[in-house]
């Protein structure tokens, strides 16, 4: 999800505000489910992925147990109601601000790896999804939380301020879409709206003033969701946009729609319990052990018909004991087996085990 998507996204969300939260859910993939009740409408649920997305979702599938970090959710956060949903800056980083007998703050980080933090009124980090440590910043309970931000908001920032943006000697595309973090898709957009070929560096000033005329244009756009095949890959998109012109798409009711059609057919196993692998593990070795079982129960069967084969027949059985026992007081072992060779029931013997034919 690209700070643009974002944007867009920020503009469903808002429509949760005023909802308390209900339940928290933690799923397959650190996935983060926060299940509101809206006045009116019922059950919504605000999706979470750290790293990649945040929407609002139609499918849940809740696991048995909660993890620690969902516990603490439900602990500090059931029956809060949200007060504001924002984005920070024209990064990819979500904020929601909830109250209830005290203050709190939800950050989603949508980029890299991604994580969850949740800290107090003051930004002081309460827990997190992921402990983590960067030269320039850290994520841990107790520290103040703080935003990789940029020094601007690329969707607040001035004409004059973005044209003396500094220049970058990489394609003009590749700068937009990896210094201003609009992302690829995005980066073609204001290119193509511009009339700009994208594969200069170092645009001159009048240049700039299209490209911002150009990204406030987007910005403005309404929300009209589609998903279109570019290619072998299928792309959520929030507005129509010139570089998918004339290429197949679907149209949906909402961007979160059309993400989440999306990230279901990426995801064919759906939402799954964070736990599934201990229980997928714990599923193989049930089946283990029932095949063992399976084996044993054949062996102590086959056991079991010796045994009444041997009890049937004891008493043959014990009288060729009884001769081969008065054989060795008088014979060498050698002897005796040249003697046994052709027996109809002593097959086998070498001076310490004997084998014997009986039965079937």
């Amino acid at each position: 999800m690209s700070s643009i998507d974002l944007h867009f996204m920020i503009k469903e969300l808002k429509s949760l505000i005023g909802s308390r939260l209900d339940k928290a859910y933690h799923l397959e993939n650190d996935e983060i489910i926060l299940q509101f009740h809206t006045k009116g409408e019922g059950k919504r649920m605000l999706m979470i992925v750290p790293g990649k997305a945040a929407l609002i979702s139609e499918s849940k599938n809740a696991p048995e147990n909660p993890s620690g970090f969902c516990m603490f959710l439900r602990k500090y956060l059931e029956n809060s109601k949200i007060t504001e949903i924002s984005q920070i800056g024209s990064e990819r980083v979500l904020m929601l601000q909830l109250e209830n007998r005290s203050s709190y703050r939800i950050y989603a980080e949508l980029f890299g790896k991604g994580n969850i933090i949740i800290s107090d009124n003051n930004d002081i980090i309460m827990n997190a999804l992921h402990q983590q440590k960067w030269s320039d910043r850290e994520i841990r309970k107790g520290l103040q939380y703080i935003c990789p931000e940029k020094p601007f908001s690329l969707f607040d920032i001035s004409k004059a301020d973005f044209i003396n943006l500094p220049d970058s000697n990489e394609m003009l595309v590749l700068s937009l879409a990896k210094d201003f973090g609009f992302g690829g898709y995005y980066a073609e957009e204001l290119c193509l709206r511009a009339g700009i070929d994208k594969k200069i560096s170092k645009p001159d000033k009048k240049k700039k003033e299209l490209l911002y005329e150009a990204l406030k244009e987007i910005l403005s756009e309404k929300i009209h969701a589609m998903v279109v095949q570019n290619k072998a890959k299928k792309i959520a998109i929030p507005i129509k946009m010139e570089i998918f012109s004339g290429m197949e798409g679907k149209e949906f009711g909402s961007f979160s729609h059309a993400m989440e059609s999306i990230y279901i057919e990426e995801n064919k196993k759906g939402f799954t319990s964070v736990h599934q692998n201990s229980i997928d593990s714990a599923s193989r070795i049930i089946e283990n052990q029932k095949s063992q079982l399976e084996e044993l129960e054949k062996e102590a069967e086959i056991n079991s018909k010796k045994g009444e084969t041997i009890y049937e027949n004891y008493a043959l059985v014990d009288e060729v004991l009884k001769e081969i026992r008065k054989a060795r007081k008088i014979h060498s072992i050698d002897e005796i087996k040249k003697r046994l060779k052709g027996h109809a029931i002593v097959k086998k013997f070498d001076g310490q085990k004997i084998m014997v034919s009986i039965g079937k």
